[in-house]
């Protein structure tokens, strides 16, 4: 991403949240033969306007309600993906835990025929 230096001039500090901000801008400049030195330095600073690009998104307005609704929503999902680890990780365990009790139980048998 460029960077745009807004001090460089009085007019990108003017328009600063305009040209880096959440917004599509177009600029016009115009041009005169009358002053050769002020019509370069304004096509110089449409060269460096062209470049810009930005990725404005519409901004949201929801309501308390359409808030609450969404937040409630993000945290069920996030709830259901939690009990799901956890439930993951207890079935990890009881696997182990009746893995291990298997073990037992089979040395068991074999100590006791053993006797």
């Amino acid at each position: 991403r460029q960077y745009i230096n807004y001090r460089d001039s009085k007019l990108t500090r003017i328009l600063q949240l305009s040209l880096g901000g959440n917004a599509k801008t177009a600029i016009i400049c115009t041009v005169t033969p009358a002053s050769v030195d002020q019509t370069h330095s304004t096509l110089r600073f449409a060269s460096g306007a062209k470049s810009i690009k930005n990725k404005p998104i519409v901004n949201e307005v929801l309501s308390d309600a359409a808030l609450l609704k969404r937040y409630t929503k993000e945290i069920n999902v996030l709830k259901n993906q939690l009990d799901k680890e956890r439930n993951t990780d207890k079935a990890q365990e009881v696997e182990q835990v009746r893995e291990l009790l298997d073990e037992e139980a089979k040395r068991k048998i074999r100590n006791w025929r053993h006797a």
